[in-house]
């Protein structure tokens, strides 16, 4: 591999070009092979008394399951002959299965009949589900990277390792200083590489980057960061591109992507906990010292630190490999698990008599705290944590879409406000190169629109195009000078110095292809968004599209930009958010529904003192 590396750990200056390592190898910091097998059979041997009381309990409650488990770490046993010929041959069948299952996919996909091989796949799935979830592979056995690759793998696998370098090549090329992603901003992201070393550590925050690049509406996935990670400790960069661009593919499926769906999982887990363990809920109920639901959902608010930061790396490993197959509900499971395994340990126990004394949060907090310890010292073998797991009946992936459903839409509101509240002003982010220079704006307010572009356009300065004072009042002028930009920045002042403007992500040329858009007048994307100046604080209110906050974002107005030759509009829907018609002069804002904005200028009719448009690029030629 031949790509460039452009970043250093801990460095003011955070990015610099140097060479990657030749393997993966060089990315990880993980026990050796040996030492691992040692750990592995002392983890299933036991600590201590109090663990075997432990073990022997939960055994006690878990329904029988037929384990048909090969040799492994986990039993004590391994045989290097036994993992090349006959782990490696059960995995060629696992590669066969679930290729089958993708071409099943693709065959859904293009609309062919798929009723002559539907319980075929089905026999396979299965197949697949019980040869992970029993199948012991130790932590450092090649195999596993091959096998999350197969679970992963769509007919635009290649295609998307092919995106990353590009994608690299051009944030090499534009010299871009800044290394943290955006989304590593937001609260609630988990935050950790589980042992990756300096140069693993600096391609991971390099790969974040270049999803954020591709995928710039994804803005809220916790789980991202440490699961990128886990990828990057068995496999290439442009690998764990490729397998994560699949995820993110499936909606919530493997990972969750909005802040709805994250807050409403705890209510879903806190109800699924009551259906299924109803005396670890009961024990909750009991230490916490309240009936309300709602507060003891908090308990789960971060449940996705328990799995992807604080279960130890063997466990999770584990855990991820059944997690490629079966998704999200894995993930709720083990959550599960855990919960039962703190009730075996210290539900029955009490608080500190401080903490007894305080407040339904001191407790919550305390509890949460207990999990988590109980979590980091997993008193039992990943082998019969999975056991727990799979032993729960009856865990059906209908019952966890409509619970999910149900919360997400009793919480929305609230949580879309909050998150109104929290992007009343802008963040304060690192910018990519200098702001450009307007009439109109200052610099602090130009850098804040710069901030709200996709990443990938904040590579380069922004370019001016045409200025009405210099370039005159005409739509004819104004077509011939700014057609030629792909993305474009538009700015208005008003004779009342009201300042306003959009982003617009699609050329303004395409208005003369109204023919080849059969559906819509309308064109451009979900990157477009519209702002005014707020002069309290002096940054400007940015209003992003609907469907970019919206768990369903294919049920929001898509109407963002519209022209002929004298007329030009941004934003549509109830009303029409800039629109400008016959010349130059004179225009209206209205509260506009593809934005879930309000009109930008308060009275909604506006002259125009001064006009602005930027070309925005992608990156250097």
């Amino acid at each position: 591999m031949t790509s460039k590396m452009f970043a250093t750990r801990n460095s003011e200056d955070i990015i610099s070009v140097i060479s990657p390592p030749q393997s993966t190898s060089a990315f990880r910091s993980r026990p050796s092979l040996t030492s691992q097998r040692s750990n592995d059979s002392a983890i299933s041997s036991g600590a201590n008394s109090d663990s075997d009381e432990t073990v022997n309990s939960i055994i006690n409650d878990v329904v029988d399951f037929e384990s048909e488990r090969s040799t492994s770490f986990d039993s004590g046993c391994y045989s290097d002959e036994a993992f090349n010929s006959e782990e490696f041959a059960t995995a060629q069948n696992l590669a066969k299965a679930w290729k089958m299952c993708a071409e099943f996919r693709r065959r859904v996909e293009d609309g062919k009949d798929t009723t002559s091989i539907e319980q075929s796949i089905q026999r396979e799935i299965a197949y697949v589900k019980k040869f992970v979830r029993n199948n012991d592979w130790p932590v450092s056995h090649e195999i596993r990277s091959d096998i999350w690759r197969i679970l992963c793998h769509t007919k635009d696998y290649d295609a998307q390792k092919t995106t990353y370098h590009q994608q690299l090549e051009d944030l090499t090329k534009s010299g871009v200083k800044q290394l943290q992603p955006l989304f590593l901003s937001f609260d609630g992201i988990v935050v950790c590489d589980h042992g990756l070393k300096e140069q693993g550590a600096v391609t991971l925050q390099r790969l974040l980057i270049v999803v954020e690049c591709v995928r710039p509406e994804i803005r809220y996935v916790p789980i991202l960061y440490p699961l990128c990670a886990m990828f990057l400790h068995y496999m290439e960069p442009e690998d764990t591109f490729a397998c994560v661009m699949r995820l993110l593919s499936q909606g919530n499926g493997f990972m969750l992507q909005s802040e709805v769906a994250v807050y409403a999982s705890a209510h879903t887990t806190l109800a699924l906990l009551k259906k299924h363990k109803k005396k670890v809920y009961q024990a909750l109920k009991t230490k916490v010292g309240t009936s309300d639901d709602e507060k003891l959902a908090e308990i789960f608010k971060d449940w996705s630190a328990w799995v992807f930061k604080y279960l130890p790396y063997a466990y999770l490993v584990r855990v991820l490999d059944c997690f490629l197959v079966e998704g999200h509900k894995m993930l709720l499971r083990v959550v599960l698990s855990l919960t039962y395994l703190w009730y075996k340990e210290k539900g029955k126990s009490t608080l500190p008599s401080s903490v007894a004394a305080g407040s339904v949060d001191e407790k919550l907090d305390a509890v949460r705290e207990e999990i988590i310890q109980v979590v980091r010292d997993c008193p039992i073998s990943i082998s019969t944590l999975l056991d727990i797991c799979t032993s729960i009946r009856n865990f059906k992936f209908s019952t966890v879409q409509r619970l999910q459903a149900d919360f997400e839409l009793k919480h929305r509101d609230k949580i879309n406000l909050e998150r109104s509240m929290k992007s009343q002003l802008s963040p304060t982010r690192t910018m990519y190169t200098q702001a450009f220079s307007s009439a109109i704006i200052d610099c602090e307010v130009a850098s804040e629109i710069m901030n709200a572009l996709p990443t990938r356009f904040q590579l380069e300065t922004p370019s001016l195009l045409f200025r009405l004072s210099e370039n005159g009042v005409s739509f004819t002028q104004l077509w011939n000078l700014i057609d030629q930009a792909e993305q474009s920045i538009l700015i208005i002042k008003s004779t009342k110095n009201e300042v306003f403007g959009a982003y617009c992500s699609a050329s303004w040329s395409e208005r003369r292809d109204f023919h080849e858009r059969t559906r819509s007048k309308y064109f451009g994307t979900g990157e477009s968004f519209v702002w005014y100046a707020d002069r309290s604080i002096g940054l400007p209110r940015i209003f992003h599209w609907a469907g970019t906050s919206s768990d369903h974002p294919d049920d929001c107005p898509q109407m963002f930009m519209t022209a002929n030759d004298r007329l030009l509009i941004v934003g549509s829907g109830g009303g029409d958010a800039i629109s400008i018609r016959d010349e130059l002069t004179s225009g209206l804002s209205y509260a506009c529904n593809t934005f879930s904005s309000p009109a930008l200028v308060p009275g909604n009719a506006f002259e125009i003192a001064e006009l602005e448009v930027f070309s925005v690029v992608s990156s250097v030629d």
